[in-house]
Parts: structure tokens; sequence; C-alpha cells
């Protein structure tokens, strides 16, 4: 995967958004990294890239096209069920591994990990797919997450993933 991903982006609220992504890692249906939009890291759903751009440049002319092409509210199929999202193949979960939180919520949020057939893990590893983070949670962890291509997710996060498929835009 490119470090740099340039694209049209539909989001869950069905709202249409041209975004530069940098220091790219990909997760299965997922990808992440720094939004020039909102300088911040952010998750996104390769389903919903409407169009990747070649030439930064273009994105306010390609946006409009689409905005023009796909009255609100827009349009997109949304697939039956979410769990295939929640798989890296046909016969794989998700492995997860909880960091900065104390043991009560990390006991709960394991639980709800389990239930949704995701694999604990205890540390991170080249295998593991999501680090879900509390507010205790250490730099040191996540930034060797990022170097591994993992996914951050905050607790919100998570259980929106798990319910419903979907990474909440922030």
């Amino acid at each position: 995967m490119a470090n740099t991903l340039t694209f049209i982006y539909l989001n869950s609220k069905n709202e249409l958004s041209a975004r530069t992504v940098i220091n790219v890692s990909e997760k299965g249906a997922y990808f992440q990294g720094i939004c020039l939009m909102s300088h911040a890291i952010k998750t996104f759903r390769y389903d919903r890239i409407i169009e990747k751009v070649e030439n930064e440049a273009e994105l306010p002319e390609r946006l409009a096209y689409w905005q023009k092409s796909f009255p609100a509210p827009h349009p997109h199929i949304i697939p039956q069920s979410h769990h295939h999202f929640l798989k890296r193949d046909e016969n794989t979960t998700f492995e997860i591994c909880f960091t900065g939180f104390d043991s009560k919520n990390k006991a709960r949020l394991s639980k709800i990990a389990t239930d949704a057939s995701m694999l604990l893990r205890g540390s991170v590893s080249a295998y593991l797919d999501i680090l879900c983070y509390g507010y205790n949670a250490g730099r040191k962890k996540i930034e060797l997450a990022r170097a591994k291509n993992i996914l951050i997710l905050s607790e919100s996060e998570l259980i929106a993933l798990i319910e419903t498929g979907e990474i909440p835009e922030s």
C-alpha cells in the first residue's frame, strides 16, 4: 500500500469528503493514517472510497463532480452482515489487544471482543489486528502498533465496529 492515499470518501453518515491520508497502514477492510484534513489519525473503510485521485490538486474538482452525481442522501449499499469486517479472511478472526484499561474495564471489553469472535492477545505482535487503548495507554505501545500496521481504536470506536461494522468518524 502506498504511504499516501488521496481519495473521495463517503462516510457512514452519507457525507462526501476529499481526503489525503499519510503514513497509511492497512488491516483487512480498513486503513488508517494521518488525515491532512483533520491532522489526526483516522480510520477508513476501503469500500467507502468513491474514487482514488492521483493528483491532490484535482481533489476539489473531483469532489464537486461526485457531489453533483450523488444527490443527498448518497446511495450506498451497506453489507447485510458486518461480521465479515471482523475477519482477515474466511477462517481467521481479528486478533485484539487491550492497553491502558483498569482490570474491570479490560475484563468487560475482553468479554465483548470474545463474544464477537475476536481472539485476545496480551501484547503487540505481527499478527495483531486491533490495539484498543484506554485512558492510561503507553505511547510506546501505540507507536509499536502503528509501525506494525495495526488498527488503533478507542473503546467507543471498537464498540461501534462490533455493533455496526463501522468505525465512527470523530
